[in-house]
């Protein structure tokens, strides 16, 4: 696996401050084969996958997240995607 991104606590705790998902308590790499960085994030009110996608542009990682998020209906079995406080999919 890859690890294209690095990120530090303060890294992860300034993402983290842009979601309603309570306080970091820890986070760590996630091994893979991805073409994405992921890093298990683990807050006071839950555990989270943060992906980083690298290898994507902002428009098509944009569009995967709106779709993400679209199919995420009762009885449709996918990612959940958390928005951010001001309501958007991915966060840039």
């Amino acid at each position: 696996m890859i690890q294209y991104t690095v990120l530090n606590d303060q890294n992860v705790r300034a993402i983290m401050a842009t979601y309603n998902l309570g306080e970091l308590l820890s986070f760590k790499i996630l091994s893979g084969r991805s073409e994405n960085t992921n890093y298990l994030v683990i807050t006071e009110i839950g555990k989270y996958v943060l992906t980083i996608c690298e290898q994507k542009s902002a428009e098509t990682t944009i569009e995967l997240a709106d779709l993400l998020e679209y199919l995420d209906h009762p009885n449709f079995s996918t990612l959940k995607i958390i928005l951010n406080v001001t309501n958007k999919t991915v966060g840039l």
